[in-house]
């Protein structure tokens, strides 16, 4: 702009120049007034066109100066237009970018879930498969379930029928068997009174003892059948006549050994079975009487109440039990030694009929001391099954 006002500025120099110089000769030459008259139009004019001229160059400085703060906006604008759609276009293709992996991630979850509902096809089909063949085998298991069922219910019936055979065989074999033994006896005592002959009366003396270790025998037997009992119907027991009666059986047996038998008594009467009472009291004496001590044996008897059970205790000073035998004394035919006395069903028969009224059996020994057995039985009221 300043360089185009400059050049004017010496365009109308120049212009006046000339006028000066082009004036004719032949002109009178004006006063120094008049000169200055013809002068100061000229100026005016051009001060005039030269105020226009800046004028029209200001206006167009103005609308060139709008026409570049236009340009310099809409630059401006268009920046930040472009600064905006590059943002947009970064975010979407940030956001392209991202959906393409998360489709790719759909599509392989999508592929992975097909193969699993494949895998899940497959293994429906195998357990459909494996159901009905477990159905098959489940039916095939039933009917073999049944027939065994059947052939136990039938075998049942067969052993339970052979038992009560059995158990009527040892009744009345037992019976029958005791009818001659008896009849022993009753010889034996005979004999007593009538011979007088010392060797006759010795032989007579061990056939008493034979027949009497026969009749404990066939006792033992009848008490494995009452053992054998499907009911037992419970009535009241007198202490001392239960006593009484066993004593009665050994009474023979005591004196002959000279053994010093004691009887506490701490309760009258309770309820149970009078004839398995008689059996475990009775097989307990006898192994008390065969495993005596040599000098000065002695056996104890104690009945007594102990909170809602009755306990019946034996108890000797004789030979004791090993405690290597202490597992095995309630065993069947169970023997210490070969010199035992014993036939072995003497306390098999006592743990059978302790069980069969509900109570228990434990015992202590001491080698050579002695031994001590423990019954405990339930006292129930009367007419009480078991």
């Amino acid at each position: 702009m300043k360089t185009r006002l400059t050049l004017v500025l010496c365009f109308l120099c120049l212009l006046a120049i000339v006028r000066v110089n082009t004036a004719s000769p032949y002109d009178s030459v004006p006063s120094s007034s008049g000169q200055s008259n013809v002068f100061i139009p000229f100026v005016q004019d051009s001060t005039r066109q030269l105020s226009r001229f800046l004028e029209k160059s200001r206006a167009e400085t103005r609308e060139q100066q709008t026409l570049l703060d236009r340009q310099r906006y809409f630059t401006v604008l268009a920046g930040v237009i472009t600064l905006l759609m590059a943002v947009l276009a970064a975010i979407n293709y940030r956001s392209f970018k991202r959906e393409k992996r998360l489709n790719q991630a759909v599509a392989e979850q999508k592929e992975e879930i097909r193969i699993q509902a494949e895998e899940l096809t497959a293994n429906n089909a195998m357990l459909t498969r494996l159901n009905d063949e477990i159905a098959e085998q489940k039916e095939e298991i039933t009917q073999i379930n049944q027939q065994q069922e059947e052939t136990i219910q039938l075998r049942t019936a067969e052993l339970t029928q052979a038992y009560k055979e059995l158990d009527t065989f040892f009744y009345r074999a037992s019976h029958d068997f005791r009818r001659p033994v008896t009849t022993f006896l009753g010889l034996v005592q005979v004999a007593r009174i009538t011979v007088k002959d010392p060797s006759v009366l010795e032989l007579f003396e061990r056939v008493q003892q034979t027949a009497h270790h026969l009749d404990r025998m066939l006792v033992k037997l009848q008490s494995i059948s009452d053992v054998g009992l499907q009911r037992l119907q419970f009535t009241e027991i007198d202490v001392h006549d239960l006593l009484h009666g066993v004593f009665k059986t050994f009474k023979d047996d005591l004196a002959q050994a000279e053994i010093d038998f004691r009887v506490t008594v701490g309760v009258m009467s309770f309820y149970s079975y009078p004839s398995l009472v008689t059996v475990i009291l009775g097989n307990l004496i006898e192994n008390c009487i065969n495993f005596r001590r040599p000098d000065r044996p002695h056996i104890h008897v104690r009945v007594y109440r102990q909170a809602d059970d009755i306990v019946l205790e034996v108890g000797d000073n004789g030979q004791g039990i090993h405690p290597r035998y202490h597992d095995g004394i309630f065993d069947m035919y169970f023997r210490s030694n070969e010199n035992s006395k014993g036939n072995g069903l003497g306390l098999y028969i006592v743990k059978k009929a302790v069980q069969k009224l509900h109570g228990t059996i434990t015992f202590t020994s001491v080698l050579y001391e002695g031994s001590v057995f423990y019954v405990k039985l339930p006292d129930l009221p009367p007419g009480e099954e078991v």
